[in-house]
């Protein structure tokens, strides 16, 4: 489930880098 915690954790990664790369599983493969 993405939350506002994560978005931000995105915002405040921007800072430190040009580009992020995210990958999203499902419950079954975690």
């Amino acid at each position: 489930m993405l939350h506002i915690g994560h978005i931000r954790i995105f915002e405040r990664a921007r800072e430190y880098c040009d580009e992020l790369i995210a990958g999203v599983v499902t419950d079954e493969v975690a």
